[in-house]
């Protein structure tokens, strides 16, 4: 699902998967050193969504939480 968020990170991945989540309102990054060096700098938890596009989860997901800009001062 897009929408019309300003991209984040993932907009530079060559995964499809990765791609169709770059226009989320979170801040979502990629598995990288990156990711981890920012949550220990600023004392916060990982938040990892290991995830398949065909799984219904994922569509939940996307429909009632990912997409919307409210989540991302919760994840």
């Amino acid at each position: 699902m897009t929408t019309n968020h300003i991209p984040n990170r993932l907009i530079v991945e060559k995964s499809p998967y990765l791609l169709q989540h770059a226009h989320n309102p979170v801040g979502w990054f990629p598995w990288s050193e990156e990711a981890f060096d920012k949550a220990k700098q600023e004392n916060k938890p990982v938040f990892l969504s290991i995830d398949y596009s065909l799984l219904l989860t994922h569509t939940y997901l996307s429909l009632m939480g990912c997409s919307r800009g409210s989540v991302k001062y919760f994840v």
